[in-house]
């Protein structure tokens, strides 16, 4: 089992393709984190309808990666990502 699935977009299709489904779906993945600089909120909307449980912000300095409710918010603790 794995706590935290991060699914960086860099290179890859944003959150409005399949990939980030099949990981939601996959039992051995606790929770999906998508990793980006994009914040668009359709992109967002999209990965939540998907299942997404978080968004982590590669423009959040060092260890204040977050998954903001808006892209301007950085969250000190990503443990609250898996911890529900």
């Amino acid at each position: 089992m794995v706590d935290i699935v991060l699914y960086d977009c860099f290179a890859r299709p944003e959150s409005e393709h399949d990939e980030i489904s099949v990981l939601v779906r996959n039992p051995r993945a606790r929770r999906v984190a998508v990793y980006t600089w994009n914040f668009d909120p359709d992109l967002i909307d999209s990965a939540r309808k998907q299942g997404v449980h978080g968004y982590l912000s590669k423009g959040c300095p060092g260890d204040a990666r977050g998954f903001p409710s808006r892209p301007t918010n950085c969250v000190r603790k990503p443990s609250a990502l898996r911890n529900g």
